[in-house]
């Protein structure tokens, strides 16, 4: 038997139970720093098994497993473990139950062959995936892709339908800032304009400027704000202002320019409105770009699992993964888990409340996985 129908023997085998353990994860969902009783439920399979590992900032964990000539290569490969609120409800609206699950699957695939194959495997089950700056940044600083010669990660696409995986080219990302803007001044009666400043049209100028300055179209930069808080009343002009928003951007250095850009035009309607504009920018993920070479070696991969006709090509987006981190930090690939199921009626996405998945998803993710950490083409 093939190394590659061992993997999917077995990938077959444990497929129930980690269907099992998705479930459990889903139904005891945490919130992103605190999934304590998340790792405390991984670290029990491992032991279970036999598989070394170790916490790392509170609530992530390192798993290792080491063939019969571990120094050959190293390969790291990640899962995230947070769920996410929403509608006011805590849940695992983006797939990381699944995420975790499929790498628990793999790190017993990978220690049950571990004679059969060579190099050294780190399984990262990382915390924090949904909140700036991400856990991936905390696993960074905690050295654990230091000695990785690179870094594979899935994430659940419903997009795609169950069976097939999607291939991300290039800088495929966008990067993520969080805007935080505050406009203040002497609030007053609307009446009375020599008495006070209008922090209401200074803030709605800087949003419109903004606007101006990044226009909404294709393959540009984003600018958006999605909260506007000016807590007056018919007549009654507030003296504070407080806006949020996003920026977002495929280029590193237009992220820079972006963010001079702001700073420019906060002081600019200062000067004009007579108030104070305060801007905020909390740095969040990095554009996440996929090594050329790995995906070469992913593509075939999936190509020899799945068949060429359910391997596509996925278009950049705007939207941001804190596995960004890991692909300024070493070669790294990041590629799209097909779940869906339209006949199943599979079909709600990400961050709503509809969101599910077709779990034989999961032993694709398994495989997938597995033959992308053992490929040494």
């Amino acid at each position: 038997m093939s190394l590659k129908e061992k993997i999917i023997s077995l990938a077959r085998e444990y497929l129930i139970d980690i269907q099992e353990i998705r479930r459990c994860i889903n139904s005891h969902p945490e919130e992103s720093f605190k999934e304590f009783e998340t790792a405390l439920f991984i670290e029990k399979k491992l032991d279970e098994w036999g598989i070394s590992h170790k916490r790392v900032a509170e609530t992530g964990i390192i798993a290792v497993i080491k063939g019969n000539d571990p120094e050959r290569r190293r390969v790291a490969l990640r899962a995230d473990m947070d769920a996410i609120f929403v509608e006011g409800k805590l849940m695992h609206a983006c797939g990381h139950d699944a995420h975790t699950a499929m790498l628990i699957g793999v790190a017993k695939i990978l220690n049950s062959l571990k004679d059969n194959l060579k190099g050294t495997f780190i399984c990262i089950f990382q915390p924090g995936e949904e909140k700036v700056p991400g856990g991936a940044k905390l696993m960074i600083e905690n050295n654990v892709v230091d000695t990785a010669d690179f870094v594979i990660g899935q994430h659940v696409f419903p997009d795609l339908e169950c069976g097939k995986i999607g291939i991300p080219s290039g800088v495929c990302m966008a990067s993520c800032d969080e805007l935080n803007v505050k406009v203040t001044a002497q609030g007053g009666h609307a009446a009375k304009i020599h008495q006070r400043k209008n922090t209401v049209l200074a803030a709605s100028v800087f949003v419109s400027r903004l606007a101006d300055e990044f226009p909404e179209k294709d393959d540009a930069p984003i600018v958006a704000f999605g909260r506007f808080i000016a807590d007056g009343t018919y007549n009654a002009i507030p003296s504070e202002v407080n806006v949020k928003g996003t920026m977002r951007t495929f280029d590193e250095n237009q992220r820079r320019e972006i963010k001079l850009k702001i700073n420019e035009v906060a002081k600019e309607v200062a000067t004009i409105y007579g108030v104070d504009v305060n801007v905020v920018i909390d740095s969040g993920y990095p554009s996440l770009k996929n090594d050329s070479n790995l995906e070469k070696i992913v593509t075939a991969a999936a190509i020899d699992l799945v068949g060429k006709d359910n391997v596509t090509a996925v278009e950049k987006m705007y939207t941001a993964e804190d596995f960004a981190w890991y692909s300024h930090q070493k070669p790294s690939f990041f590629y799209r888990l097909g779940c869906a199921n339209v006949a199943k009626g599979i079909i709600g996405k990400q961050h709503t409340k509809e969101f599910d998945i077709d779990e034989n998803c999961l032993e694709i993710g398994m495989e997938m996985m597995c033959l992308t950490a053992v490929s040494e083409k």
